[in-house]
């Protein structure tokens, strides 16, 4: 089942940058139903050097206004319906993130302003803030290539991988792209330790289904690890391992992990790794 909708939050400054996001922004919402919101902020004038303008706050809000009407227009023409737009003053990154909590906002969608050296070093980054600490996904949008012709994602085994997992195969499933699953593994170079010939290959089945998959023709040798509670423990039924074994058509090593065995003594009992 997809996750969304969930509320998405689009944040603009009127840039050219800030326009592909909406239009990203825009295309999640409509495919998903998701409720859209604006914000945008405006600040003081940037005075670098001199002492600060004085400028009257109502002129600041009136632009704010009405930049945010003209995004809205944009939004609508792409065939998105907004459910609500927000106008803050202050840095930019704090009040985007407190809209985003106070909504509950389930995406962040920002653009990624190309800002020189200096000016970077002065400003510092909309867009790497908001991601450094977002509590909700952020999607920072780069370019005009949208739809993705694919949607790749890394996978280690952790949580946050997982979440990451989720929501690519929906975005995947929103706009009708592949999804490709990427494992690194920098071990495995070092454990070869030769120059022996070594191919990735991911699978959506479960484990057993793309080992099994994968020796073709029976003419392969499977290599299975098998967790070991203790001694004298046995295949436990509908492992991995097991399941290999029962459906393989061709060879197949299974690679014990380290069995503890159970020592006596004055000390209470323990369990010793084995070496």
């Amino acid at each position: 089942m997809n996750r969304l909708p969930v509320p998405i939050l689009v944040a603009t400054d009127a840039s050219e940058d800030a326009h592909a996001a909406m239009r990203v922004a825009a295309s999640l919402a409509r495919r998903s139903g998701s409720p859209l919101h604006i914000v945008h902020v405006w600040q003081m004038p940037f005075t670098y050097g001199i002492p600060p303008l004085v400028v009257d706050p109502s002129l600041g809000e009136d632009a704010g206004e009405s930049i945010l009407e003209e995004e809205r227009a944009v939004v609508e023409s792409y065939g998105a319906t907004v459910a609500g737009t927000h106008l803050r003053r202050g840095a930019p990154a704090l009040a985007i993130l407190a809209v985003a909590d106070a909504m509950h906002a389930g995406v962040v969608v920002v653009g990624r302003r190309g800002l020189g050296a200096v000016r970077r070093a002065v400003l510092g980054s909309v867009s790497d803030d908001v991601v450094q600490h977002s509590d909700a996904p952020v999607l920072v949008v780069h370019g005009t290539n949208w739809p993705p012709s694919r949607v790749v994602v890394g996978a280690d085994g952790s949580d946050e991988a997982r979440r990451a997992a989720d929501l690519a195969a929906d975005v995947a499933e929103l706009v009708g792209v592949p999804v490709t699953l990427v494992r690194a593994l920098p071990h495995l170079a070092a454990s070869l330790g030769g120059p022996a010939p070594c191919q990735v290959q991911v699978s959506s089945e479960e484990p057993w289904q793309a080992l099994d998959g994968a020796s073709q023709d029976g003419t392969a040798l499977l290599v299975v690890g098998h967790r070991r509670p203790g001694d004298g423990s046995r295949l436990e039924r509908h492992s991995v391992a097991e399941r290999v074994l029962h459906h393989a058509v061709g060879s197949v090593l299974v690679v014990p992990g380290r069995r503890a065995r159970i020592t006596r003594g004055e000390a209470p009992l323990q369990l010793v790794p084995r070496a």
